[in-house]
């Protein structure tokens, strides 16, 4: 709901122009429709990198004020911490732009800001977020908004983990382990004032979305209104790229370019395809005659805006028709495009309730064995018999999700998901949800992987919502109403750097 949300669609539009080929373009789009980036504490997984390369060290003492945010005073210590978390969100993005772990982020430039480098966005954006977080929590206080009990919990679940984070990483202590990876001055005494901050400002900005609500007839209007924005096109498509060479300027510099009359090369092997095809089956078959092997990708799901720009116009217009074909350029090569047809998203969404038991790679091996799924799937079986021994009610059943399920998501909410659109679950679990005659209680152990996990779901249907097309409308428009509210809140407010301090790639 901030501004966060358009730097990242940024991030992802700058990534797919520097990507050439159709796989590379297929993950970036698969990043800009599935991507949540959550904020959270550890980020455990790049723990090494955080030891061998991101050691902070304040030039100052680190109690010393180091940017002053409205009427607070933030210190040098805050500014690690923050700098640093807006470091591990985005990590994930930087080998993507070809950033150099082993060189100072300030020395390489960043193609989210204008003649910046990568240090210069992360404190934009770390900046942003403590302005965020202390107006927030300005306002809450104002209002008299204090964190809830369940607030209050995941504070203390969240300082309870650190242990078990420092222990994972080879650290000796929780002391050291924050040292290493926010740097000097950054103390649990810290970590828990920035985490109950946090925590206040956002069950605060939840409160406030809250409060934008809208009638039915409001909802439809403004869903037929920006109907390009819900509309879901299904595509297939493949990308041949031009012919390159390698060239050596007078100085000795070498590029990579393309070679002349390369992108007409192309487009007249992606024409040459497109003559063959009528259909899916079709399609499949003229690439695979093009080149053996070659692989199709598929654009499902997205809406006008994520597509391709060299083929958004064409996919979209009102007169295309289901089997329709084309062949289009663009600077580096060339695409042949089926056109399957769209989903406006009309239909009833749906609710369940699912317990997770993940498997567990007990050898270290990084893949699950039969052995290591098995027993996964043993111990959902153990707590649907658990279920299926009580009363096999909807509340009985949340109150095991509370109890059993691995899924931090919703293992406090009695496991519950509402306002699921199809593709939104891992495929069992959609496949479950949307297949006809499916009625409330209906229950099923189902298989799930999503690449970042493997296990066993215990998946609880809990009934069908409002029309799928609409209810992404109604997010919409409260995410445009908090949009602006946040930005009246915040307006008058500065974050300015008051002091010098050492950061991450200083």
């Amino acid at each position: 709901m901030s501004a966060s949300t358009e730097k990242q669609r940024r991030m992802e539009e700058q990534l797919a122009k520097k990507q050439k080929k159709a796989e590379l373009q297929r993950e970036a789009d698969e990043k800009a429709k599935k991507s949540r980036l959550k904020w959270r504490l550890g980020m455990a997984a790049i723990t090494l990198f955080m030891v061998l390369s991101i050691v902070l060290n304040t030039s100052l003492p680190f109690r010393m004020t180091a940017v002053k945010v409205g009427d607070h005073n933030v210190s040098a210590a805050e500014m690690n911490y923050f700098y640093s978390n807006e470091y591990y969100r985005y990590y994930s993005y930087l080998s993507m732009f070809g950033v150099d772990p082993s060189m100072p982020l300030e020395n390489q430039s960043c193609p989210l800001t204008e003649d910046g480098s990568w240090k210069d966005f992360l404190m934009d954006e770390a900046l942003n977020s403590v302005k965020s977080i202390y107006t927030m929590c300005d306002a809450a206080e104002a209002e008299g908004f204090t964190l809830s009990e369940a607030g209050k919990e995941a504070v203390e679940a969240e300082m309870a983990s650190l242990p078990e984070y420092a222990e994972s990483n080879g650290f000796s202590s929780v002391k050291k382990y924050l040292r290493a990876g926010y740097g000097t001055g950054v103390n649990e005494a810290l970590i828990r004032e920035m985490v109950t901050k946090a925590t206040l400002a956002s069950e605060y900005a939840t409160a406030k979305a809250e409060t934008f609500t809208y009638t039915d007839s409001e909802i439809e209007a403004y869903y037929k209104d920006n109907v390009d924005s819900f509309r879901e096109y299904d595509l297939h498509y493949y990308y041949i790229a031009a012919e390159t060479e390698e060239v050596t300027d007078a100085e000795g510099n070498t590029t990579t370019e393309v070679v002349a009359g390369g992108v007409d090369a192309a487009l007249a092997a992606a024409k040459e395809i497109a003559a063959n095809v009528t259909d899916e089956a079709s399609f499949d078959a003229a690439v695979a005659a093009y080149k053996e092997g070659a692989t199709v990708s598929h654009t499902h799901g997205y809406t006008k805006d994520s597509l391709n720009a060299a083929f958004r116009d064409w996919a979209t217009a009102s007169v295309r028709a289901e089997g329709d074909v084309t062949a289009v350029s663009n600077d580096n090569g060339a695409y042949v495009v089926l056109y399957v047809g769209y989903e406006d998203n009309m239909y009833p969404s749906t609710a369940m309730r699912h317990i997770l038991v993940k498997s567990v790679d007990a050898d270290g091996d990084t893949k699950y064995s039969e052995e290591e799924m098995a027993a996964a799937k043993a111990k959902i079986e153990e707590i649907e018999a658990e279920w299926l021994a009580g009363d096999k009610s909807e509340e009985s059943f949340a109150a095991l999700a509370e109890q059993y399920s691995e899924d931090a998501g919703s293992n406090t909410n009695g496991g519950l998901y509402e306002t699921i659109g199809k593709g939104d679950m891992v495929g069992e679990i959609d496949t479950f949800l949307f297949e006809a005659g499916r009625k409330v209680g209906d229950t099923a152990v189902l298989h799930g992987n999503n690449g970042s996990y493997d296990g066993y779901h215990l998946v609880y249907f809990a009934g069908e919502g409002m029309l799928y097309g609409l209810a992404q409308a109604e997010a919409q428009m409260t995410n445009e109403a908090y949009t602006e509210w946040e930005s009246g809140i915040t307006a008058d407010v500065t974050a300015e750097p008051a002091g010098a301090f050492k950061l991450i790639g200083k």
